[in-house]
């Protein structure tokens, strides 16, 4: 839970915003010995909680849910390769 609290003399907001945590999904695949393809794939829903108080009270909460989906393309090229010790780069 992460909050936040913004004011002024007229206006009070209260924040709040729950996270359900990133699932990924991922594949790698070895083009080459040294050069390595992949993708990756992304979802996190985040529910916002905005409380407004003025001076006249506290005004009904505001529930917005968001949903984000990511993709994306990853390249590895391993400078280093030994049974031991790998050095790779993006």
């Amino acid at each position: 839970m992460a909050g936040l609290v913004s004011m002024n003399l007229l206006n009070t907001m209260f924040e709040d915003t729950a996270r359900s945590g990133v699932l990924s999904l991922g594949y790698k695949y070895g083009i080459k010995t040294r050069f390595i393809i992949g993708e990756n794939i992304s979802y996190e829903e985040l529910k916002v909680t905005t409380n407004f108080s003025n001076i006249l009270g506290l005004s009904d909460p505001t529930i917005d849910e968001f949903s984000n989906i990511t993709i994306a393309i990853e390249t590895d090229y391993r400078y280093i390769l030994k049974p031991i010790f790998k050095i790779f780069g993006y």
